[in-house]
């Protein structure tokens, strides 16, 4: 994914000559094609990153199109109050990167993991929330967010070596912000979106239901998901707290208030990690691990039997 990311931010340096690229001191090796093909066009602003959201609202004010990368726990987490007032409150057309997002980053602690960054922001206005399962999502993503030149964008990076989902290339005229990977007889459809969603592939083979990759969390077309999960029992997957996600849109959409729905939720937990760890061991810490989301998923549909 991240190597898809480099391709996509060095073909807008040399074709688009409103694109620029800010850093606050991150990502190095992701900007070396970058740097070597337009260095004109890179900016690294160092540890400074509500400046370098300030300085990218000014940028956007002249015309141009700045594309600012950070990890999710800075870009956005750190931010907001200058997203919120300095981009979303002018409707600026910025790109937000953020990286790392969820808990990849937790060798590093708590203060790095980011299980709240799409909540944030899906309480802001005039910002687009993309959260890209692979590369082919992040391609559609960072490609509908430059097209975009009404509002600002996020585009949430998760665990960046996870498999490829989708086989073939993306079609960018798709409005839906959703994509169905797995289409069955069954009763039961499995919602993921970013780096879980190659989990649910692999639970959705081994359950036999359907699954559908949520890419545009807060703009996606509300009639026609619906439409897809009517009368479905639902599985919602998702690396980031149950409060705000995609679990939170799910349940927007069909109605919290509806006692018949059958949905299970896999999130993050509302908790802080007790220590700093790898990445595996923080997801189960959460209960995220693969074998645990299969033992409760096994659990739940053995509920719907006896």
């Amino acid at each position: 994914m991240r190597d898809r990311l480099a391709s996509l931010l060095v073909e807008y340096a040399e074709n688009d000559p409103n694109a620029y690229v800010l850093s606050g001191d991150h990502g190095y090796a992701l900007f070396d094609p970058l740097r070597k093909s337009r260095p004109e066009k890179f900016v690294n602003v160092g540890i400074a990153e509500q400046g370098m959201i300030g300085y990218a609202a000014g940028m956007a004010k002249m015309g141009l199109r700045p594309i600012v990368y950070g990890l999710a726990c800075f870009i956005p987490v750190r931010v907001v109050e200058f997203i919120k007032m300095d981009i979303c409150y002018n409707s600026y057309p910025v790109v937000l990167l953020g990286d790392g997002a969820g808990l990849v980053y937790s060798t590093l602690g708590s203060s790095h993991q980011t299980g709240e960054d799409m909540a944030v922001l899906r309480s802001l206005p005039n910002l687009t929330i993309y959260s890209p399962a692979d590369a082919e999502e992040l391609e559609y993503s960072f490609r509908n967010a430059m097209n975009d030149i009404k509002r600002a964008s996020y585009i949430r990076i998760g665990k960046s070596d996870r498999p490829i989902v989708h086989k073939n290339k993306l079609d960018l005229s798709n409005t839906s912000g959703f994509f169905s990977l797995r289409e069955s007889a069954s009763d039961i459809t499995i919602i993921s979106t970013g780096s879980m969603t190659s989990n649910a592939v692999t639970l959705a083979e081994k359950f036999d239901t359907n699954v559908i990759s949520v890419v545009n969390i807060n703009y996606f077309d509300k009639i026609e998901l619906r439409k897809r999960i009517a009368n479905k029992k639902l599985i919602v997957i998702e690396e980031h707290g149950r409060i705000g996600g995609l679990s939170s849109s799910v349940d927007q959409l069909l109605g919290e208030t509806d006692e018949e729905r059958k949905m299970l939720n896999l999130t993050l937990e509302n908790v802080f990690t007790k220590y700093s760890s790898s990445y595996e061991v923080a997801l189960k810490e959460h209960g995220m691990s693969f074998g645990q989301l299969e033992a409760k998923v096994f659990n739940w549909l053995n509920g719907f039997i006896h």
